[in-house]
Parts: structure tokens; sequence; C-alpha cells
């Protein structure tokens, strides 16, 4: 729905963190195996990290669940 001729037009400071790290068809399509091995990397990084911070500023309590 939002893929531009340049990629997603979906505003950059609107954009769930989801998007940011989905990797669609075309990306695949259009990278060659070297850049999308990298970016795979980058993106579970980024996931960790993102994990880190959420836990950090907000704990969450079904994590707690899943223990029980």
């Amino acid at each position: 729905q939002f893929l531009g001729e340049h990629g997603c037009t979906f505003p950059t400071d609107l954009r769930p963190f989801g998007c940011t790290t989905y990797l669609c068809r075309y990306m695949y399509a259009k990278l060659d195996k070297a850049s999308l091995s990298r970016i795979k990397r980058l993106v579970r990084e980024l996931e960790q990290k993102h994990t880190i911070l959420l836990r950090t500023i907000r704990p969450v309590a079904w994590e707690n669940e899943e223990k029980d």
C-alpha cells in the first residue's frame, strides 16, 4: 500500500518498528545476497537492542506468565 517508486512512502518518523525491520519481496528481488545477509544481521541486532530498551523502560507482564 505504501510502496512507491523509491521505496516506502510511509513517513519515516511515524513508521512502526515492525515496518522498519521488515524485508519485503521487493528488497529480496533487488538486493544481492551479501547485502541481504548484512541487512538481516543488522535487523536481528536492532531487534535485540529494541527488546532490551523496551524491557528497560517497561517490564512486560506476559514474559513472567510464560515462566509459570
